[in-house]
């Protein structure tokens, strides 16, 4: 198992997918990053630079495997007119 990230964040893209790349099936996603971010999804978007991990567990056998993604880009301020 790896993970992707699908480019990195600036002002002209806001969000990145995060690509769980596995070919188990049947299995439970568990993305944890910064700020406070949690999904369950398989491909999750994020909007924060940082360091992500995703867990993923077999129910079946319980077995756990770990991968960490790194998202990169500018922190954009908005502008407050």
């Amino acid at each position: 198992m790896s993970v992707k990230v699908n480019g990195d964040l600036s002002c002209v893209q806001p969000k990145v997918t995060l690509n769980a790349l596995t070919s188990s099936t049947n299995v439970l996603f568990n993305w944890a990053g910064p700020k406070g971010f949690s999904s369950d999804k398989k491909n999750p978007e994020a909007t924060d630079i940082g360091n992500y991990t995703l867990k993923v567990t077999d129910p079946v056998n319980g077995c756990i495997s770990q991968a960490n993604a790194t998202v990169k880009g500018e922190e954009c301020v908005k502008n407050k007119n």
